[in-house]
């Protein structure tokens, strides 16, 4: 509200005055810490006078409140400059004028005078530039722009920052901020102008050369916590942070910008920085976190370092060896992408694999090759198999004594590798780069151990990894499409996993004959027919046509002779949640497969097993099915209704709650979807 008053109040002047330029740097910034500086009086002499009694009965004394208060509002003070600075650079960039831009930009460049220790005035001032630099249109104004960030990104894994409470507003940590977004800044202007391509790559070249040598030199020292308070800004250990943090901000802008470098010069980076992280490295970084964690009280020099690690580690990032790993593997998951021809937008492994998923055909796989790309290919796939390696080695270490943090940071590693080789066997057709019995393999090791099957994010890679490759190799998505049943049955997923499974075991069986999805269906089916305690008698389930009979499909869905898929050991007493994940299987198998005598089946199958297994899994199939019925012939759709109106007259007079409730919630779906889409109940087009 702050920023947009002064923007109104300066467009107002500018108005009477007769000029259309947009509102200046300098008095902008003046006239806001004005208003800022006003604001903040009032409302601390207003705490001041009201809360003391409170402050006491709460047991706080007033002045630490009114400390706490006094820092909030620097705070504040300082986000509101920030995003004013921000929003005025990006204005500036816009501007149709050049003059004005050229003007508004000498103003920030006054704020960057470079100096050693940075201030945080300075630092807003960088990351302001840094903001605009996507939006700059005019070559000269980039080219400026590009000649001043580039020596500040250069040294940013050196640099040092004045100490300053308002530090704390950037996000994750400002030496982290500052190297990516000068990263970003300089890969766009890259991007934007192809005649600072040259420039912006021999900006980024001197970064990488700077840190590795800066990194080998660290990777000598011995860090032993004995106690000191004299952790000095620029010392040892601080040098470790800084480059530690640096680094991971410059791989996530390098991860977003891949395409900015071509196939030869993107491996030379990745082969690069993999030569940097090498094991001493590794174990210096882990040893000073080691010390800033158990910092003692009176150790001030690792204070805020211990304020960062405890911040990275609430945010799901524990800061560690792996987290570099993970950062590394950013890049390398976000350029095998590209061989694949993914949109260069998409870096995180779960927008790849929906995108393979929705455009991968095994029809149409042509791929143009050349050499740097088959060598990028094949020094990618041999990372990931290093990678993977070395997770195998860890597995159990981290399982034992590693927090859930990190065990979820390692599978978060582990479903990069994976995609990272699934990318390279996609693009590898006929030159043996990878083998697709490996990462079936790897697949099948992380579905077949429970603990790394308990994470959603490893375990959905690996369903959905499964899916992909069932497209590229014929033979596997027969084998997939027998197995796949076997461990939705078996694994005991969670609901969100459960789904996944149930989608890729219908984009595997839409690859295989009708006979195959017609057996799957059955054994699924029998699993539900296995229930040990019936809520009521089985033979009284309803039929597809409305009565207690059985109904009789005609031709092949007389078969019902599906292999049986047995429940796992700890599911044999309670299987409501096997019978639960069944039922939404089948449910996606059949939608999936758009067939209407698909749909008739497993619609007839489903309404026969209401009453074999709880009334839980009752209301299970009576709304799941509704989602075959909206999409079936307006025959089986009308028989479909018959049996809600059976099951809701028979609930009543057996007085079940939980029966009606589901038939109540699942005719107000369907006649949602009938309101929105009048024409949807239609006869489903048979697959071709």
């Amino acid at each position: 509200m702050i920023i947009a008053k002064v923007l109104v109040v300066e467009a107002a002047t500018n108005q009477r005055r007769g000029s259309s330029e947009p509102p200046r740097l300098g008095g902008f910034v003046t006239r806001l810490g004005q208003l800022i500086a006003t604001r903040s009086y009032i409302a601390i002499r207003y705490s001041a006078q009201h809360r003391p009694q409170k402050c006491l009965q709460d047991g706080v004394s007033t002045i630490d409140y009114l400390k706490t208060q006094v820092a909030d509002v620097v705070t504040c003070r300082r986000t509101i400059r920030s995003n004013a600075l921000e929003k005025l650079a990006r204005l500036s960039a816009q501007s149709p004028s050049v003059d004005t831009t050229h003007s508004d930009f000498a103003r920030l460049f006054k704020r960057c005078p470079a100096t050693s220790s940075m201030r945080v005035q300075e630092l807003e001032a960088v990351l302001a530039l840094c903001k605009s630099a996507p939006y700059i249109e005019s070559i000269d104004v980039a080219e400026k722009l590009l000649t001043r960030l580039s020596p500040y990104l250069v040294a940013s894994y050196a640099q040092t920052l004045a100490p300053s409470p308002s530090l704390r507003t950037f996000e994750p940590a400002p030496y982290e901020a500052l190297t990516y977004s000068l990263t970003c800044a300089v890969l766009s202007l890259g991007l934007r102008h192809d005649q600072l391509r040259p420039q912006a790559a021999t900006a980024l070249g001197n970064y990488l050369s700077g840190w590795v040598t800066a990194a080998a030199e660290l990777s000598k020292e011995q860090f032993i916590d004995d106690g000191a308070d004299d952790y000095a800004a620029d010392g040892e250990l601080a040098r470790v942070m800084t480059h530690s943090l640096s680094l991971l901000g410059f791989l996530g802008a390098v991860a977003e910008h891949a395409h900015f470098w071509n196939a030869y010069n993107r491996l030379q980076l990745i082969q690069e920085v993999r030569r940097a992280l090498t094991e001493d490295l590794l174990i210096a970084f882990e040893t000073v976190l080691s010390i800033v964690r158990n910092a003692r009280s009176h150790q001030h020099g690792l204070r805020e370092w211990k304020r960062y690690t405890k911040h990275y580690a609430a945010t799901g990032r524990p800061l560690g060896a792996m987290i570099l790993h993970d950062s590394f593997l950013k890049v390398v998951l976000a350029s095998a992408s590209l061989l694949v021809g993914t949109n260069v937008h998409l870096t995180s492994q779960t927008s790849i694999l929906d995108h393979l998923q929705t455009t991968l055909h095994r029809k149409n796989r042509q791929i143009l090759r050349d050499a740097a790309e088959n060598s990028l290919a094949e020094g990618l796939a041999k990372i990931a198999g290093e990678e993977m390696e070395r997770l195998e080695n860890d597995m159990d270490y981290l399982q034992r004594v590693g927090s859930a943090w990190q065990q979820q940071q390692a599978s978060s590693v582990k479903a990069k590798v994976l995609v990272t080789y699934l990318c390279c066997t996609i693009y590898d057709d006929d030159t043996d780069i990878t083998d697709a019995e490996v990462l079936t393999t790897w697949l099948d090791n992380v579905l077949n151990d429970p603990i790394q099957s308990a994470d959603h994010e490893l375990a959905s890679t690996v369903l959905k990894s499964m899916a992909i490759l069932a497209k590229v190799s014929p033979q596997l998505a027969s084998s997939l499409g027998r197995s796949l049943p076997r461990v939705i049955v078996q694994a005991s997923f969670d609901h969100r996993t459960t789904s996944v499974a149930a989608e890729s075991l219908a984009a595997v069986l839409s690859l295989l004959p009708q006979d195959a999805i017609i057996t799957t269906l059955y054994s699924l089916g029998n699993v539900i027919s296995v229930a040990p305690k019936p809520d009521r008698n089985p033979s009284a389930s309803p039929t597809l046509n409305g009565t207690i009979k059985p109904a009789r499909a005609g031709g092949v869905y007389n078969n019902q002779n599906g292999s049986a898929i047995s429940l796992a050991p700890s599911d044999v007493d309670e299987p409501l949640h096997v019978h639960t994940t069944v039922v939404e299987t089948i449910v996606s198998v059949a939608r999936n497969c758009k067939d209407p005598k698909i749909t008739a089946l497993a619609l007839s199958m489903l309404v026969q097993k209401v009453g074999r297994s709880g009334k839980a899994v009752d209301a299970k199939i009576i709304t799941d099915s509704a989602f075959l019925g909206i999409h079936s012939p307006p025959g089986e759709f009308r028989n479909l209704l018959k049996v809600y109106t059976k099951l809701s007259h028979d609930a009543l007079v057996s007085d079940d709650v939980a029966t009606l409730e589901a038939v109540s919630i699942t005719i107000t779906s369907i006649l949602y979807s009938l309101i929105l889409s009048p024409g949807h109940v239609c006869p489903s087009q048979p697959r071709q």
